[in-house]
């Protein structure tokens, strides 16, 4: 049962116009503060986002949990490959310093898809945070009759 809650949000906006489909996101500074705190402050500039720089967490993005759960949800964490592969979408954005960018979507994708994507990884979101990035306390307590 986690100790404290705090609320965070993420926005994230896909737009097409004029041929051009656009991926903007913000993520909230509590959340960029636990990713930034698990990185030991560790950064480095995407390769493929321009502009954009990252924290890395190798022993967050490597964890068979984390890659299970990302399966689950249809989604994958690279932040050095485009944001959609494989009718994927890459949640690697989450770990974005200064939690705020827009990335370009090269490839044709439907709305319907975008949809389904978008609702994918607001619930992986919400239970990845629930799940491993809150604390919680958990206690045990035993009766037995003599």
């Amino acid at each position: 049962m986690p100790t404290k809650t705090k609320k965070c949000s993420v926005e994230i906006n896909l737009e097409r116009k004029d041929g051009k489909t656009i991926f903007s996101f913000d993520v909230d500074t509590k959340l960029g503060e636990i990713f930034k705190k698990k990185s030991n402050n560790t950064t480095k500039d995407s390769k493929v986002w321009k502009g954009l720089k990252f924290y890395t967490i190798p022993d967050m993005t490597t964890s068979e949990q984390y890659k299970k759960l990302l399966y689950e949800y249809g989604l994958f964490d690279n932040y050095g490959s485009v944001l959609i592969k494989d009718n994927r979408l890459n949640v690697a954005f989450l770990r974005t310093v200064g939690g705020k960018g827009e990335i370009e979507i090269e490839e044709e994708i439907s709305f319907a898809r975008v949809s389904m994507m978008l609702k994918s990884i607001v619930t992986f979101i919400k239970r990845y945070y629930e799940e491993y990035l809150t604390d919680y306390k958990a206690k045990g307590n035993v009766s037995i009759e003599i």
